[in-house]
């Protein structure tokens, strides 16, 4: 029985645009190597090591702007990350906010500090609070792991409390799924673009 729920972030709450981020480093910010560093579930380089805790934000903006055009802003790098958010829709707001009556929610997302703040604002805007709607945020930066890391479900389990297979998992990445299987987790592939409450509930009552 299903007595917790864990959210990835982008992709099944935020819908993305990784298309339109990308493009936008290479026009606002001249940085023409931007595809060696980003695709639609990973990170490498020192974008990886800024989701995975191994370097910080102003480290990033460092790099970042030494490989990008003269001129480039921090402000600049920061509203080319927006582009990667192209946001939260009005229906998933009210399915978390309905679905948090009936079970404790937690976040499990790869992430870094600066889309956490683009993030954040847009929550903003919205007038959603995630540290008032979930329980508890298990973020890869703060973490220092990365999905698929069996260590990263492991530490999950622990911090949410429960047996493995009492906590259903929702992600947009094949290969995160298959990985919280493996360590237990009742975990359910989500198609970005579909239906979240749809998914959620048919998880739940198949389980």
């Amino acid at each position: 029985m299903i007595k917790a729920i864990a959210f990835d972030m982008g992709g099944v709450i935020l819908d993305l645009d990784m298309e339109k981020c990308k493009e936008a480093f290479r026009t606002k910010a001249g940085m023409t190597s931007i595809d060696e560093y980003i695709d639609t579930f990973h990170q490498r380089g020192f974008w990886g090591d800024l989701e995975a805790g191994r370097i910080d934000a102003e480290e990033f903006f460092r790099i970042t702007l030494e490989l990008s055009a003269p001129g480039t802003t921090r402000q600049t790098v920061y509203e080319c990350f927006r582009e990667f958010i192209h946001g939260v829709p009005a229906q998933k707001v009210a399915f978390l906010k309905e679905i948090a009556q009936q079970y404790p929610i937690y976040m499990l997302s790869n992430t870094n500090p600066i889309a956490l703040d683009v993030c954040r604002d847009i929550f903003k805007e919205i007038g959603f609070e995630p540290e008032e709607l979930f329980t508890g945020m298990f973020l890869s930066y703060r973490m220092k792991l990365l999905k698929p890391d069996p260590e990263i479900y492991r530490r999950t389990i622990e911090g949410i409390g429960l047996p493995a297979d009492e906590i259903l998992f929702i992600d947009d990445s094949p290969v995160n799924v298959e990985a919280a299987r493996r360590e237990g987790i009742t975990a359910v592939y989500y198609e970005p673009g579909t239906d979240l409450r749809a998914t959620t509930l048919a998880a739940l009552q198949s389980h």
